[in-house]
């Protein structure tokens, strides 16, 4: 079993990175991989201010589709994947756009399964 916890978004070149450990992988091994999630409801709001994109700490940022696209491409076929918002993250991101609302209404929206600040994927080597 592999595990990355937000690892990959550092990564010059990530598809060479997870394939290369796929490599090394035998038949049935797991991969789960979690990064920053681009498409998190705060991204859209104002990036520059959002504390997971800041530039050059992350080199790359992912989507569910290009998540998906880096896990297929490297070899792994992936069993699950979604976008979820830890419970500390709400707290922690919102701070940084003191002028949004918070409460109940920004937690459902950060935990609305496209808009959460994290992805996770789950992925088996066939």
């Amino acid at each position: 079993m592999f595990f990355s916890i937000d690892t990959f978004e550092h990564l010059a070149d990530p598809l060479a990175t997870l394939s290369r450990v796929v490599s090394f992988a035998k038949i049935g091994s797991v991969v789960f991989l979690s990064v920053p999630n681009f498409n998190s409801y705060f991204s859209f709001q104002q990036l520059g201010m959002h504390p997971y994109f800041e530039y050059p700490a992350h080199l790359n940022y992912f989507t569910a589709v290009s998540l998906r696209h880096l896990v297929e491409k490297s070899g792994l076929w992936v069993l699950a994947l979604q976008a979820s918002t830890l419970s500390w993250e709400v707290e922690y991101i919102s701070k940084c756009f003191p002028d949004r609302p918070f409460g109940y209404k920004l937690w459902d929206v950060m935990m609305d399964s496209y808009y959460g600040e994290r992805l996770f994927v789950l992925a088996i080597k066939r």
